[in-house]
């Protein structure tokens, strides 16, 4: 069977009924492409039969609005109310066949590459292309086969999907630290992280997502502490002051006022910075780290007692 040899060959997972002449339902591949994880399946038509259906979610669920179509099929004006073309004029073959509509213009252009956009012209015309802001769907009417396309059906997606809201470019380059990539299943994948051993404490630096937005801690775990405390660090917060307000020592601030505008925190057993948005600065990152591990591994040795 086709989808299973063509998983095989991308170390991805088949799922289905076997090596059979006729792809039933059921039948699906899981593949990485690059850090996300791509669902290939099979979907009913608008009354054209079956399609091929391929599916990826963005990191952490968050990525823009959209959907593209091909022109001259019906739109409701439901969907299309409010929103614009945001790729109207950017590439004369693919703007004359397909138009992209969308209320996040700038988010939207910046996922759709012209490498998609001739993909998606010259292999798959009658395609079908939508985001609901969380996953990423490509719908083409039949079956695809071929492995060649099945390659290009996943790029096509995986690039789409595949948008850095969680600094991942800065989290691979802390100095001393391991990267560590998403994984687990399309719909469930873990967030990407560094991670850090420093001295006595072990220091992870992930993207967290609250309420719709993207923002950056490094968390260091520790003894529990006696006197949980909190400060809100500016750009212009002097190492001096913070060490003075907090009762800690001159090189963990020096830390912490290294990391940028922040929120630290120390509570239980762990310290925390927080930063306002994702930190994209490898620096910022290393300095955070290495403050928090020196909060969680100073009061362990009864420092600030």
């Amino acid at each position: 069977m086709e989808w299973e040899r063509f998983a095989r060959s991308r170390g991805g997972e088949f799922r289905g009924r076997g090596a059979h002449r006729f792809y039933l339902p059921g039948c699906e591949i899981e593949c990485d492409y690059r850090e996300v994880r791509v669902l290939i399946d099979q979907c009913e038509g608008n009354g054209n039969g079956r399609q091929t259906r391929v599916r990826a979610r963005y990191p952490l669920g968050v990525g823009p609005r959209y959907r593209m179509y091909r022109r001259g099929s019906i739109v409701s004006a439901d969907n299309a109310e409010g929103q614009i073309d945001v790729l109207a004029g950017k590439r004369r073959e693919f703007d004359t066949t397909f138009a992209v509509l969308s209320d996040e213009p700038e988010a939207t252009r910046r996922v759709w590459g012209g490498q998609v956009q001739a993909w998606i012209c010259k292999y798959f015309p009658h395609a079908e292309v939508t985001s609901d802001g969380t996953t990423v769907t490509l719908r083409t009417p039949g079956i695809v086969t071929d492995c060649q396309l099945l390659d290009y059906l996943l790029a096509c997606v995986g690039r789409l999907a595949d948008i850095d809201v969680c600094g991942v470019d800065a989290l691979r380059d802390v100095p001393e630290a391991v990267y560590v990539p998403p994984s687990g299943p399309w719909d469930r994948r873990s967030k990407p992280r560094a991670r850090l051993s420093l001295r006595t404490a072990a220091v992870t630096i992930e993207p967290m997502l609250v309420r719709g937005r993207v923002f950056t801690r490094a968390m260091a775990q520790g003894s529990v502490c006696e006197r949980p405390w909190s400060a809100v660090i500016r750009d212009s917060t002097r190492a001096e002051e913070l060490a003075t307000a907090q009762g800690i020592d001159l090189e963990t601030a020096h830390h912490l006022c290294r990391a940028g505008a922040g929120t630290i925190a120390r509570r239980r057993g762990e310290a925390v910075f927080l930063w306002p948005e994702v930190q994209t600065e490898p620096r910022r990152l290393s300095a955070a780290a290495r403050g928090v591990a020196k909060l969680t591994e100073a009061e362990s040795r009864g420092l600030y007692r």
